[in-house]
Formats: C-alpha cells, sequence, structure tokens
C-alpha cells in the first residue's frame, strides 16, 4: 500500500468546482480502468480540507468510477461537482468531506489492492 505525500500539479480549464485531488483520483480512475486493475483503490486529500474551490478535501475511486463519471468534468476541470457528486451514492466514488482543521501538512495519496 503506497502512500505519498506532497502537490500535484494539473491544469485548470473553464469555470469548474473542484481541485487537484479530485482530478488526480478520477485521472487515475481512468488509468485504472484502462488497465483493468479492478482491485486497486485511490486516495488523494489535502490536509487543509479544501481542494480548490470545492468544499471537499479530495476524493476515492476505483476502475469503476470512470464507468460512471461524465467525460465534461475534464473539459471544464469540474472534478467535483459534475463528477464525484453524480457518482458519489454508488460507491464507486467518494468526495472527503472533513472540514477545516487549523493545520496544513500537505496533500496526501493512498493506493491499495486486494
Amino acid at each position: 500500500m503506497p502512500v505519498v505525500g506532497g502537490e500535484v500539479v494539473c491544469p485548470v480549464r473553464g469555470d469548474g468546482q473542484g481541485g487537484r485531488n479530485q482530478e488526480f483520483a478520477m485521472r487515475a480512475a481512468i488509468h485504472l480502468s484502462q488497465r483493468g486493475l479492478d482491485d486497486v483503490v485511490v486516495l488523494s486529500a489535502g490536509t487543509d480540507g479544501i481542494d480548490g474551490n470545492s468544499q471537499a478535501a479530495g476524493a476515492i475511486a476505483d476502475s469503476y468510477t470512470l464507468r460512471r463519471a461524465k467525460r465534461k468534468a475534464f473539459r471544464r476541470s469540474e472534478a467535483c461537482r459534475t463528477a464525484i457528486r453524480t457518482i458519489s451514492s454508488t460507491l464507486s466514488a467518494t468526495a472527503i468531506i472533513t472540514g477545516r482543521p487549523a493545520t496544513n501538512v500537505r496533500d496526501i495519496r493512498i493506493l491499495t489492492a486486494q
């Protein structure tokens, strides 16, 4: 189970809602789906409790996330509102909402497999 710290860089396009951690989780879902890695789950979240301009700290996703997400999320940098919220009821991707702690260490990513 790899655990990685640090902040990823991703392009921001359009006027969507979300941030780099939710974008990372959604792009990881694409990678997992393309390779048939159905037993891997990725979590990406900010320790400050926010991700970009959204209320979420990040997201959890797997290879099934892509099958339920709307591709327009990536055209407008809208991983949070369009994709994560659309599919969160399926338990295939979930927004992580923690509130605002008084500290910010760094972003964290965790990958796990069965």
